[in-house]
């Protein structure tokens, strides 16, 4: 019967199993709904419960904690069997008359990246337990169960849900009043955030003329690639001016018709628009998207919205001030080129129009990279190179100096062949491409000024391999690691170190082991990278770049003393080193002192017994009545009794210790 209705087209209705559903579009669906109270009232109860969070977040595909399964209800389960082919069943057990489609609480993470991926919002409902057990007769009828967390296109910060190198910005645009946009761009996986206003002048001029607004929007758009959009959908209300409104309409049509998806959001603050021009600021952007990270369970995201960078990238048709504003003023010495990049460099303004035609970016047949000028000259190899060499396509420098620096640059990694050493493709053996500790000069060799081809040594007497790239082989971890995203992770968990774990902490635990040591390997290599390329007649933008690289030095023999790097990769756990942790030097220390003091009980009962004792020992009644008066009966039944004497009051010692973790009252040990 069940497979039946899923062969049925009208299962997909969004009014399938409700009536009061009827009339939602489910291609834009609204971000909440009201239920009639006596509809609520003719569900079951754990029904009601899932309406109840899901009416206040429709537009999210909620997967609903059940035991060790998530599941999906109604239309979401409709969707997932129409487009993940999940099984859809009809079950009116405890559920009314919901559809029904589930997946292992272990594969969460997978199937919330496919559903992202797709364009989807995924909610997350998670059985919430109380701290103490209720008694039988006060149990609810259904399991107390919470929304924790929401996750979207733009907001994704797991590693694992997030592949490529493009930047993942959700964009807040707000329009202030007619040419003059307010907006604010956030990239949470990198903790990067931008204010980006648009049709303000440098001046602070607002007379700006409309296709030069909607012309900086599109060059936002196309340098940023915001993977969300979210405008305030109290722009277009009665309350508006017929010119404000006629402005916001446009613009919203504009920056649809750029081939982006924009969302309605109802500001907190719905009387923004009523306000005079003059008692309008250009924060609203910011507040706009606190209240939207708020919806979203992302409450501590909020704080890094304090520090955003000025971006004018986009700003086409006046004089840029500078490139952005840094976090923190750090005054440099005059002869750095980084520093004369980052302050005085402001790149050749290219507009939205110039860059599509000239294909720097994407090319003009499926917007895609392929084809484009970016495609055909990135021969970077981190994410964080391809992410700023794209930058600089779309702005490239207008300072004399920088080009200069980058040409030495460029001359003298061509003169001593470092480019050799760093991407040509070689074959290597297999023992030395899969051998990632092995050292650099024995796995290829690098070129030194001079020398020729006939003085490379070759390695002979091993198998021949796939050809492998050699700078690949040596420095696999550098390559693979995205610093930013994960210095971004780590700092999250320094700052909310009392995280919840819903599936299996060990699980998480694991992977934030995982986090940290990748980490640490990768700028270990980055470090012996820097070391092994360094040349002392290098020119001085790669002496700059290779000084910063050889700063962190440091702070990683700080980390690496700190525990085992190579112990906690092959056991999993982190032990600390002897020093770095007062706290677990005591309690190691206190842990030998009961192993010691329970090995001599133990080793009592084998000069009694003369034999190795197993964990009980098999004792003739007449034995165990004798002695009843030096050991304590622990526990017994028709077939066996269980005695203890020295390690029954030592194991009473222990659990009796200030510092012990376990209760007093402990069942049995009286």
């Amino acid at each position: 019967m069940a497979g039946a209705a899923t062969d049925c087209e009208d299962v997909y209705r969004v009014d399938f199993s409700y009536s009061f559903l009827k009339g939602i579009d489910s291609r834009r669906p609204p971000s909440s709904i009201v239920i009639p109270p006596k509809d609520l009232d003719a569900m079951a109860a754990m029904e009601r419960q899932y309406w109840e969070i899901k009416s206040k977040n429709y537009g999210v595909v909620i997967f609903f904690k059940k035991g060790k399964f998530y599941e999906l209800y109604d239309q979401d389960a409709a969707m997932a069997h129409r487009e993940f082919g999940l099984k859809l069943v009809f079950d009116t057990t405890n559920r009314g008359k919901m559809r029904l489609a589930g997946v292992p609480e272990q594969t969460f993470s997978e199937w919330a990246r496919l559903f992202v991926f797709r364009g989807y919002k995924v909610g997350r409902v998670e059985q919430m337990k109380d701290d103490e057990e209720p008694s039988k007769s006060a149990r609810p009828k259904v399991m107390q169960r919470e929304l924790v967390e929401i996750l979207t296109p733009g907001t994704l910060t797991d590693p694992v849900m997030i592949s490529g190198y493009g930047a993942i910005f959700i964009l807040s645009l707000y329009p202030i009043s007619v040419g003059r946009v307010d907006a604010m761009a956030v990239d949470l996986s990198r903790r990067v955030v931008y204010h980006c206003p648009c049709g303000l002048q440098s001046d602070g001029d607002t007379s700006v003329r409309e296709e030069n607004v909607f012309s900086e929007v599109s060059s936002l758009l196309q340098q940023l690639q915001p993977r969300e959009i979210i405008f305030p959908s109290d722009a277009f209300d009665a309350h508006v001016n017929d010119a404000n409104r006629s402005f916001n309409q446009r613009l919203l049509k504009w920056v649809e018709g750029e081939g982006f998806l924009v969302e309605l959001i109802r500001p907190s603050d719905s009387s923004f628009h009523e306000r005079p021009s003059e008692e309008k600021n250009a924060e609203q952007a910011k507040h706009f998207m606190a209240q939207y990270l708020r919806s979203l369970k992302l409450e501590s995201a909020e704080a890094i919205l304090s520090g955003a960078q000025h971006y004018n990238f986009h700003r086409t048709g006046q004089k840029v001030a500078c490139r952005f504003t840094p976090l923190h003023e750090k005054r440099l010495s005059d002869s750095s080129v980084l520093s004369h990049e980052r302050r005085e460099d402001v790149g050749l303004v290219l507009d939205s129009t110039t860059v599509s035609n000239l294909e720097l970016v994407t090319n003009l047949r499926d917007g895609s990279e392929r084809g484009s000028l970016f495609n055909l000259i990135n021969h970077c190899c981190t994410n964080g190179g391809r992410r700023l060499f794209r930058s600089w396509v779309l702005r490239p420098s207008a300072s004399s100096r920088v080009i200069n620096a980058r040409q030495d640059a460029v001359r003298f990694i061509i003169e001593n062949r470092l480019d050799e050493f760093w991407g040509k493709l070689e074959e290597l053996p297999e023992s030395v491409s899969s051998t990632p500790n092995l050292s650099l000069r024995s796995s290829v060799d690098i070129p030194t000024q001079g020398s020729t081809d006939t003085e490379r040594p070759r390695l002979s007497g091993l198998k021949r391999g796939r050809p492998t790239n050699a700078f690949e082989a040596r420095f696999a971890s550098l390559l693979n690691v995205d610093f930013e995203r994960n210095l971004s992770r780590l700092a999250d968990l320094k700052e909310s170190s009392t995280q919840v774990a819903f599936v299996d902490p060990l699980v998480q635990y694991k992977k934030h082991l995982q986090l940290i040591l990748s980490t640490v390997e990768a700028f270990q290599e980055m470090l012996d990278w820097s070391r092994c390329a360094r040349r002392n007649s290098a020119p001085p933008l790669l002496q700059e770049l290779w000084g910063n690289i050889d700063a962190i030095a440091p702070a990683l023999d700080s980390i690496e003393s700190c525990f085992d790097h190579k112990v906690a990769q092959t056991t999993g756990i982190i032990v600390p080193s002897h020093g770095t942790s007062p706290a677990y030097d005591e309690a190691s220390k206190r842990l030998e002192t009961i192993e010691s003091k329970l090995n001599e009980a133990l080793d009592e009962l084998r000069e009694v017994f003369s034999a190795e004792p197993p964990s009980l020992l098999p004792i003739l009644g007449v034995i165990a009545s004798l002695l009843r008066y030096q050991w304590g009966q622990h526990q017994g039944n028709v077939h066996l009794d269980s005695w203890s004497g020295r390690a029954r009051r030592l194991v009473l010692d222990i659990l009796w210790q200030p510092w012990s973790p376990w209760p007093k009252n402990i069942r049995g040990l009286r």
